[in-house]
Parts: structure tokens; sequence; C-alpha cells
């Protein structure tokens, strides 16, 4: 390639074509591959470095060449040191290859741009600024997605092709100071943007269905009833499911053997075969017993009882008889002893809300509206934080029992990052003063790039006489024909107050905080300060507004009512009792077994008895169904439910640095 001729004595300016491989910068590189009429190299924030060079064409046919290379090294030589400044690579062909003078736009793009952006970013993917609980799996990969939880925007080196992140406010290369002596005195502007948001409103949602499963031993119970037949053939049998997450594992129920017993009849017959008798001998006796047992599960059970005897009388030589009959029935007192054991399949869909308001301390500005504009707000659907997230073998809540995501360690986390996310989206609009300027020393602006932070002074023309901020944009620009070399730089500066966050310990609830610290007792209005060191929050405190069940239960926690009942009105006993209703009625044991009502009738009446006591069984039958005992067992579901609730937190605000001081 043609060298210049007025280039014959050395720099400032060098351009030499290189192949992709030749990343390092060398002595070789110090030439003039093309005569360069004009550049211009703008690194802008989170940009890919771009050079634009007015060259000399070199012809059609050489753009379309095989062998043409396509990067170039653009070096620059100031005091006699050459610093190179720009490596980069054609991604288009000019489009004007038939003109005498082609404009060229080199790229500082690596060949791996996209691998080492990735990596860039995975190193960045560290709780709590990275949550994969509220980034939605598409964008999981996706490089630009980290920076929600940073105050930073990419910085791609133009040199080193390097690729990391630098924050809005702070640069991490430094500061670079400019008297006003040391500044073109045209060059320098002040400009203001829009006024920085009061703050931001923030609800961040996670879902996710609370399961657990276990057994509840509801224990034994003895009931005691004249009506015990129903409870005790209706006692739960296991398998069966009462539902709202219940099922019954194991129950029994023993009647004592009254739904055993068999009908049975009993018969006694004697006769007095002695020659001589005395008086009052029984000559002989007969009795029959019938039904004084249940068949089947009866309750109430008939039964019937006669007696007759003949006593001898010497005397009169006349024997005497007495015949007796008797009727009634069986009432039998059911004893029932049981056991209970349920088991819990619990799925309770949970939705969990963080809402703070986050403000930016911030000064006022002529253009304020003293804060009438709505506050942003910003919305995150977070993921069912009862699943592994992708990439994740366990789900963030950890056990799926429990009754909360935010307060848990990794919820707590979660917090932090919503709190770092709104931080970020407040800091990127918290610069509203922008100064430009060009430093006389064309040396001293080529060192400046991206991650630098600068400070300009001029008494006059600036508030305070001074402001500084963050590099945004370095052009630098040369046209060869006028021999200027100039430099122009953009920064954006913030207007808060300053200051610098401190943890608020807080007050302990349970005993001093030197016997106990905060990582095992709960310290009242206690705030933490993220790694900025910015910014206060307080933490999601364990409180949600449920059915106050805490897996694994306890028959304490979920039986609301255990309770054996009967109608309203006399006992079974004394309804028993009032509704035989004869004369002579009887109300006594019957075999251990119960309770015995009847009537006791003699010779003639014993046919119109047998219907009085008939007719006294159907009224003790009524009385008592209007007298029933039963059990009943309340439990608190733990199945089909949804639970909605909110921990709202204090933030804030976030402390600006105060890098141009609009008050004066």
């Amino acid at each position: 390639m043609p060298v210049a001729p007025e280039h014959a004595g050395g720099g400032p300016t060098y351009f030499a074509w290189a192949g992709p491989g030749e990343t390092t910068f060398g002595s070789g590189h110090i030439r003039y591959d093309e005569y360069i009429l004009k550049l211009e190299i703008d690194l802008e924030e989170g940009k890919i470095p771009v050079a634009t060079l007015d060259m000399i064409n070199p012809g059609p046919a050489w753009w379309f060449a095989s062998d043409r290379p396509g990067w170039a090294w653009i070096a620059f030589d100031t005091d006699g040191d050459v610093t190179a400044k720009f490596f980069g690579r054609i991604l288009a062909v000019p489009s004007d290859l038939l003109g005498e003078i082609v404009t060229v736009k080199f790229y500082a793009k690596p060949l791996d741009y996209l691998a080492r952006k990735q990596a860039a970013a995975d190193a960045l993917k560290v709780l709590p600024n990275y949550d994969k609980v509220f980034i939605d799996p598409a964008y999981v990969d996706d490089p630009d997605t980290v920076l929600e939880g940073y105050s930073a925007n990419w910085h791609f080196d133009p040199v080193s092709h390097a690729i990391t992140i630098s924050d809005y406010i702070y640069g991490e290369a430094g500061e670079e100071e400019f008297a006003g002596s040391e500044i073109i005195y045209d060059s320098l502007s002040f400009t203001l943007g829009d006024p920085p948001p009061r703050a931001v409103k923030v609800d961040a949602t996670v879902t996710y269905t609370q399961k657990a499963s276990g057994a509840i031993d509801i224990g034994a119970n003895a009931f005691s009833s004249l009506t015990g037949q129903g409870l005790y053939q209706g006692w739960p049998k296991p398998g069966a499911s009462p539902g709202g997450g219940w099922t019954v594992l194991d129950s029994s129920a023993d009647d004592g053997g009254v739904s055993n017993l068999t009908g049975a009849e009993s018969k006694f017959e004697f006769k007095n075969h002695d020659e001589d008798h005395s008086n009052g001998d029984a000559m002989s006796v007969s009795e029959s017993v019938s039904g004084w047992v249940a068949p089947g599960l009866a309750t109430m059970v008939d039964y019937k009882a006669s007696v007759s005897m003949t006593v001898g009388d010497p005397e009169t030589g006349r024997a005497a008889a007495l015949s007796v009959q008797e009727s009634g029935v069986n009432v039998l007192s059911w004893n029932i002893k049981t056991t209970l054991q349920l088991g819990y399949a619990a799925a309770r869909d949970r939705t969990e809300h963080l809402s703070f308001t986050l403000a930016l301390d911030s000064q006022a500005m002529l253009s304020d509206d003293e804060g009438t504009s709505d506050i942003e707000t910003l919305t995150f659907s977070g993921a069912d934080v009862g699943q592994p997230l992708p990439g994740e073998s366990t789900p963030p809540i950890g056990d799926v029992g429990r009754r909360s995501y935010f307060p848990t360690d990794r919820g707590l986390l979660s917090a932090a990052g919503r709190v770092a996310v709104a931080r970020a989206h407040l800091l990127s609009k918290a610069r509203p003063c922008e100064v430009g300027f060009s430093p006389i020393s064309f040396s001293r602006a080529l060192v400046l790039s991206c991650r630098h932070t600068a400070r300009v002074h001029d008494s006059r023309r600036l508030p305070a006489g001074q402001a500084s901020g963050k590099v945004v944009n370095v052009k630098i620009t040369a046209d060869g024909a006028g021999g200027q070399y100039l430099a122009l730089v953009t920064i954006k500066g913030a207007i808060g107050h300053g200051g610098v966050s401190v943890v608020v310990e807080g007050t302990p609830t349970i005993v001093d905080a030197d016997v106990m610290g905060p990582e095992l007792q709960l310290f009242a209005g206690r705030k933490l300060v993220l790694d900025s060191a910015d910014c206060l929050y307080s933490l999601p405190v364990d409180g949600v507004n449920d059915d106050g069940l805490v897996f694994p239960l306890t028959r304490d926690q979920v039986v609301v009512r255990s309770e054996t009942l009967t109608s309203d009105g006399p006992s079974q006993e004394e309804v028993l009792a009032r509704s035989s209703g004869l004369s002579g009625a009887g109300f006594g044991a019957s075999d251990g077994r119960g309770v015995a009502i009847g009537a006791g009738l003699n010779d003639g009446s014993a046919f119109t008895g047998a219907s009085q006591a008939q007719a006294s069984t159907q009224t003790a039958v009524t009385a008592l169904g209007a007298a029933q005992k039963w059990y009943e067992l309340e439990l608190k579901p733990v199945a089909d439910l949804s639970f909605e609730y909110s921990f709202d937190i204090a933030a804030g605000p976030v402390l600006v640095p105060a890098q141009v001081a609009l008050g004066g």
C-alpha cells in the first residue's frame, strides 16, 4: 500500500491492515497502509466502538479480493509515545465503490463476540442481583437480561475487546480531573435533561402449591348409648375419604359383642312325683323365656316370659295354681370403643406479593413538577417457586410444605434482588446533567474511556463551579487536511445529596442481641444494606394471613371440634323411663347389657297386658329416636384452598452522589 508523502516524518496517526489473529499491537503495526483523509473513533456507553475512516479508494477489485485483510489497527503518536486506540474489522463493504474517496466503518467486535459476552454475563449471574425466579425461562441465557439487577451498562474495550460492565455513576477506571484552563473554552456545554424519577413502586409476585402429607392420630374414644347401632355401623372405614384432603388410614370400632348376640329361648319344666307332700310343696313348675338377647344388630328386642306353678294343699285336697306372664322390650346399651388415624395430603395454592416503594434521593430541578407526576410501577411475575428453576434440581422454596417463600433464606435474596432491580432502574435515569468538553491535551483524551469518571471546573459557567459525571461518550476526530486532532468528551452527572447507607440493627424481640443474634431471632425495624452501600431495605417477616396450619400437622392444629352430642332435652335413660306409660312399669338392668322395660301382668289380664306392653315399646322406640346420640369430628381442610398475601417492606431511599450541585 502507498504511503502518503506527508506521513514520511512519522505520526501522529497510524493505520495498519491486520488479520484476525493479530490481536496484540506491536511495532510492526506502526505504519501507514492507507491514505487516511479523516477518521472518527466513537466510544459510546453500552455500544460497540466504531471507527469511521475516509480513505483513498484502493479500487473495487481490492474490496472483493479473497486475500483482502478485514482487520485494522489505529494508533496515535503523542509526544513520542505511540498509543493503540482501536482494533476492529469491516462488517460491510463500502457502498460507493467507484468513488475516489470511500468511507469505511470498522467495528471493535471480536469473532467470538457472543461467547465473550455470554461469559461476562454468566459471571454476573449471582444472587441477589440475578434471580432466575423473576426471569422468563426463554431469556435465562440472554446475556442482556443479566443487567436488570445491576446499575450498569455493557462496556466494550476498543483495543483488547474485553467485555465488561460499567456502572452508571462510578467509573471503575477512576476519575480524571480537568481544570478550566485544560479544556477548549468554546467546547464546554451544559444541559439539563428530564428530571430523575421521584420513586418507583414494585409489586413482585411468586406462586407455588404448598404440599405436605402425614398422619394424625385422633386417638381412642369410648361411647355409651342406647342408640349406638348407627355409630358402630357408620364409624369411618380404612380408605374412606371425608374430603378436604383427608383419608382414613386406620380405624376400629368394638361394640363389646352386642352386634353378635343371637336370639334364644329357654324352657324349664318340673313335676313333683312324690307320694307324700307337705302343704305348699311345688307340684309343677313351667317357665318359658324368649327374646332376652338381641338378634342381629337390633337396638330394641321384644321379649316374653311366662311362669306357671302348681302348689299342693293337702288340707283341702285341691292344688293351688299360679300363672305369670311378662312381656316387654330389651333396650341394649352400646358400649363402643373406637380408634381413628387419619392421613392428610395437603395441596394449597399460594400467591405471594412483595411490595415496596423505592425513592431516589435527588435534588430538585427547575423543570421539576414537585412530585405531581405518576410514580412508575414495576411489576414482576415470578416463577412457581415450588418447582425447580431451569438448571436447578431443587425448588427455590426448598420445602414445599412451608407456608411462605419470601421470609426464607432464598426468599430474602429474592427480596434484595427486587430492591436491586428497582435501584438500577432509578439510577439509569438519575443523571440529568450532561456536560460536554474537549481537552486541550489530545493525549489526555486518548486515555479516557466509558469506564472513567471526569470532573470539569469552570467557576463561571458550571453550577457551584464544577461538574462531574460518568463518561458516556468519547469521540476522537482527526482531519488530515487541516491537521486537526480533537476529542469531544461527554459526561452525565447525578444530582443527589451523597451519603452512605448504614445497617439499622433494630430491636431484638426475644432476648438481648448479645445473647441471640439476628440469625436466631427477629429484630424489629432491622434494615440491611445492598452491596452497593447506597440503599437500605427491611426484611419480609413471616406472618401470612392464612388458616394458621404449619406442617407437619399436629392434632391440636387440625381438630376444630371433637365431641359426643345428643338431642336437646332429657337424657336417653330419662326418655326411656317416661315413655313406658304402664302401671307397674320397671326400669332396671337387663343381663348387664342394657335396660329392660316391662310390666308384670297376672292371670286373666295377660292378653290386655301384652297389648299395652307392645304399645309402650313403640312409644319408647319413637322417643329414643328423638334423643339420638352422635359423634362429630370437625377438621380443618388441607386441600382445595388458596391463599394470597402481600409482604410490604420498607426500602430506600437510594443515595446518589452530588456530582452536580444545582443549588449553587
